[in-house]
């Protein structure tokens, strides 16, 4: 069953689909997709349909001025936005009655650094993450967004204030992390998910796509990666 859920962050209204199986009282899956991504990625898709199958409930949303949320997109965009959207998604979903207290994330790009602050932030418990091409510093990346076609609508203070960001210190806090990453990543350079998995605690994982660009625009690749991480989602909550 897939169940549409509202809910305020910051005064904004925002929107998400709750996958849920048949199990009573599942565990569940958060997602957080990337800067200018949305909910509907193939990889949260996939992700829900294969955690369903194994009793695990998943959430999916878009970020305030993203999709089907509210919000002026330059104007509600930073990382402790970000942080702030998950914690109201994370409390919103385990107060609904229709999930247990057993929580995981997934995180793609930006929202693989949501991910990481929000573990290191140690408001909620979190049983295990999985991170695709998760940066730790903005400065590449705001490098890479600039040459996008989407930088032409947002302001030169919205790379050096608005998405500034350097999270790369207290990474022993995160465990029972999957980090995957492609190693032709031309926006989050590799050396990101080499850092986090040498400073994380096990249990943890690195699996390095051969040839693996940032979108994962390979099928296989996405296939894979759908097949790793619905496993390490499994065991963590399992």
């Amino acid at each position: 069953m897939e169940k549409q859920i509202e809910f305020l962050s910051d005064g904004y209204q925002l929107k998400g689909f709750l996958h849920l199986p048949e199990t009573e009282s599942p565990p569940v899956v958060i997602g957080s997709h990337g800067l200018f991504a949305n909910c509907q990625s193939p990889k949260q898709i996939g992700l829900a349909q294969k955690c369903n199958d194994a009793g695990i409930a998943f959430f999916r949303f878009d970020h305030k001025g993203i999709g089907q949320s509210q919000g002026n997109f330059e104007d509600v965009t930073s990382l402790d936005f970000r942080v702030q959207d998950l914690e109201n998604a994370a409390q919103t979903i385990l107060n609904s009655g229709l999930v247990s207290q057993k929580l995981a994330l997934f995180g793609s790009s930006m929202g693989g650094a949501t991910c990481v602050e929000f573990i290191k932030r140690n408001k909620f418990k979190v049983l295990g993450a999985v991170l695709y091409s998760a940066p730790l510093k903005s400065g590449p990346v705001s490098a890479a967004v600039a040459k996008s076609p989407e930088a032409d609508f947002l302001s030169e203070r919205f790379f050096k204030e608005a998405i500034h960001f350097d999270i790369s210190d207290g990474l022993e806090k995160l465990s029972n992390i999957l980090i995957v990453h492609g190693n032709n990543d031309e926006v989050v350079p590799l050396e990101n998910a080499y850092k986090i998995h040498e400073n994380a605690n096990p249990p943890k994982k690195l699996i390095i796509q051969e040839g693996g660009d940032h979108p994962m625009s390979n099928p296989e690749h996405q296939e894979a990666f759908i097949i790793e991480a619905s496993k390490w989602l499994i065991d963590c909550l399992q």
